[in-house]
């Protein structure tokens, strides 16, 4: 049985906000088309730990020491960085989404200090 994908509640809002900029931006197809390939390449991770022919990336875990010990990966897809985690039932855990442009070591620690990036049994 292949590990699932499992989403924070941050990460669920983060991919609807996602979705809706598309929408206003691009319009429905694209909006679609573009979330969609967030989640093929969620599931190509999933079923192999690869992306594109390569682990995701580690995050310095110096960058992240004060707010978790937890290993944090991510992948890149397009203009979106996924922020990764094995969780204890051997899913995918997509902690957070950010766009490449944001100020990432800031916003990822206030992602990860948000209880909305936590996973619930």
């Amino acid at each position: 049985m292949t590990p699932s994908v499992k989403f924070s509640p941050l990460a669920l809002a983060q991919l609807d906000l996602i979705w809706d900029y598309g929408f206003e931006r691009f319009g429905l197809e694209k909006a679609d088309a573009y979330v969609d390939g967030i989640f093929d390449a969620l599931e190509e991770l999933n079923e192999h730990w690869v992306y594109q022919a390569a682990a995701p990336r580690l995050v310095p875990p110096d960058l992240i020491s004060d707010i978790t010990q937890e290993s944090i990966h991510f992948i890149r897809y397009k203009h979106e960085i996924l922020y990764l985690k094995h969780l204890n039932d051997q899913s995918v855990g997509v902690v957070c989404i950010l766009g490449e442009k944001m100020d990432t070591p800031n916003r990822l620690l206030d992602m990860l200090n948000s209880p909305k990036s936590s996973f619930t049994p």
